[in-house]
């Protein structure tokens, strides 16, 4: 029984790595840091993350703290990931339309030309595109499980109103 289940265990991670291993097959140099649910992340999708991060900050960050911002940034992807899963499973999805509306509110709200989102992240616009989307995800997982949890009654509306005009 226990040799059967170090096989079977053996097998599921052989089967990763050779998941993880085709998705790679286009950039021998890439290599995976992160393996969530069978989802991989590569060293790449990491250090375009992190040039991200840097252009936001829009200043140099001290060498003793590029390590904690490193780890920081790969534990954001690993969020990212388990609530992308988490979108797919309960069919949450973010059109490209909502994402480009986000992008021109961006523009919009720091007072920037048209197109200034994708000036700043040159180089890594589909990074920054990724990153918009799974910011919008999060945010309708959020509003999602909340309106859930959350249910006014149209008497406990009408009360309020009441008190409010009687106040």
């Amino acid at each position: 029984m226990g040799r059967r289940i170090f096989t079977l265990a053996a097998i599921m991670f052989s089967l990763l790595l050779s998941e993880a291993n085709a998705k790679l097959s286009n950039d021998n140099t890439d290599r995976v840091v992160a393996i969530v649910s069978g989802s991989v992340i590569t060293k790449q999708e990491l250090d375009h993350r992190f040039e991200l991060m840097k252009r936001q900050i829009n200043q140099s960050i001290p060498k003793n703290q590029l390590d904690a911002i490193y780890r920081k940034v790969l534990n954001d992807l690993i969020n990212e990931e388990v609530q992308k899963q988490y979108a797919e499973k309960y069919n949450i999805t973010v059109e490209d339309s909502e994402v480009d509306l986000a992008i021109a509110e961006i523009e919009k709200r720091n007072n920037w030309t048209h197109g200034a989102f994708y000036t700043i992240a040159k180089g890594v616009e589909d990074t920054a595109k990724a990153k918009m989307r799974s910011d919008l995800v999060r945010q309708k997982i959020i509003d999602k499980r909340l309106r859930s949890r959350v249910n006014i009654t149209k008497g406990e509306i009408d009360r309020l109103i009441e008190n409010i005009n009687a106040g």
